[in-house]
């Protein structure tokens, strides 16, 4: 894992700082004398056409130094639903900017947003933990920096007719495509379940709201969809098999990913990013109302009913502090096929180390609940 940078860049920002202050106090030495020097005696007119002063001049003393410009970045978020909302609350509640970030959020599906971020078209990617995984071992120096979502939370919903998990047996499931997280984590959850893969025919379908025509088309028995989706599936009468919150299964989600490089070369964008995210999703405990209007602005939806199911969903799996946990890594590479999954250590994909100096600071625990 690439370092920090050294001393030599701190030391060219001061460099620039001390340019800045002395351009500043060649300025205020430059301007008209003050009301009561001995350049300009007391009650004296001003010249033809001048203007008087708006306001009295600043008592004498070293120029003020200008505030530090904001770090510029460029988040790409994979989606517009309602699990990827956050991002976008703390763009409209000013949390970027309260923590020094200029932030640019570009809608970019995966897998072009990793390609985009390691392409340098991107900063970070707000995504789940699985594809920074496998673009890590294919080689990408990618990196999870935080993560707010520790385990995996999806619905199984269906026909009236299936009593619970162990009826899946036998049964047609509409679930999104092998290599996807709702394909791994399903197959965790029906083992759990004493099922096997074998045991169920998979229809792989992208989108949750096609999952739920198959099943009204009879197509399928029961599908495998996320909020807010359960929501409206509920409406039409489709049963909840299933929650598969409940296992508890390790799976990281809502990770904040970057590069290694970038972590090396602006440490300072990286502590401003995560610091913002953490202070979003505890503003958002104290605001409710106003969080879910920005989520209706961000999805473009206005069931509010299901984005208020959304709102309730995404607090109550998110984690304190925003740890990338090791145990949530492990279950990932546990379910890739790609062979080199096998050897890898967990640690090896993550870089914890600002959200640890959050924690440990006092940081987290003095942001208001």
């Amino acid at each position: 894992m690439a370092s920090l940078p050294g001393p030599a860049r701190g030391q060219r920002r001061l460099g620039h700082l001390g340019l800045a202050l002395g351009l500043l106090a060649a300025v205020a030495c430059s301007g008209a004398p003050a009301a009561g020097s001995p350049g300009a005696p007391s009650g004296a007119a001003p010249a033809s056409g001048a203007t008087p002063p708006a306001s009295p001049a600043a008592p004498s003393g070293p120029a003020a130094a200008a505030p530090p410009a904001r770090e510029k970045v460029r988040i790409a978020h994979v989606s517009n639903g309602a699990t990827m909302g956050v991002i976008d609350v703390a763009r409209q509640a000013g949390m970027f900017d309260r923590y020094g970030i200029d932030a640019e959020l570009q809608l970019i599906p995966n897998p072009i947003s990793v390609a985009a971020m390691l392409a340098g078209e991107v900063d970070f990617n707000f995504i789940a933990a699985q594809p920074i995984i496998t673009s890590n071992l294919e080689g990408a120096d990618t990196v999870l920096v935080s993560c707010g979502i520790g385990q995996a939370f999806w619905w199984i919903y269906g026909k009236p007719s299936i009593a619970g998990p162990a009826d899946l047996k036998g049964k047609r499931i509409a679930n999104s495509r092998r290599g996807s997280d709702l394909y791994a984590v399903f197959n965790l959850a029906i083992q759990r379940w004493g099922l096997s893969p074998d045991d169920l025919t998979i229809l792989q379908i992208d989108k949750d709201a096609e999952k739920i025509a198959a099943v009204a088309s009879d197509a399928a028995d029961a599908a495998v969809i996320s909020v807010p989706t359960n929501v409206q599936a509920a409406r039409q009468g489709w049963k909840q098999i299933a929650d598969v919150g409940d296992l508890g299964i390790p799976w990281p989600a809502s990770c904040l990913a970057t590069t290694e490089r970038f972590v090396a070369e602006r440490p300072a964008a990286v502590k401003g990013v995560i610091e913002a995210y953490i202070a979003t999703t505890r503003w958002m405990k104290a605001h409710r109302e106003e969080s879910i209007d920005m989520l209706t602005s961000f999805t473009g939806s206005d069931d509010r009913a299901a984005l208020e199911a959304a709102y309730d969903t995404l607090l109550k799996y998110q984690q304190a502090v925003p740890y990338p946990t090791i145990d949530g890594v492990q279950t990932i590479l546990g379910s890739l096929e790609n062979p080199a999954a096998a050897a890898a250590s967990p640690e090896r994909f993550v870089d914890d180390r600002v959200v640890r100096d959050l924690d440990t600071s006092g940081f987290i625990r003095s942001l208001p609940d």
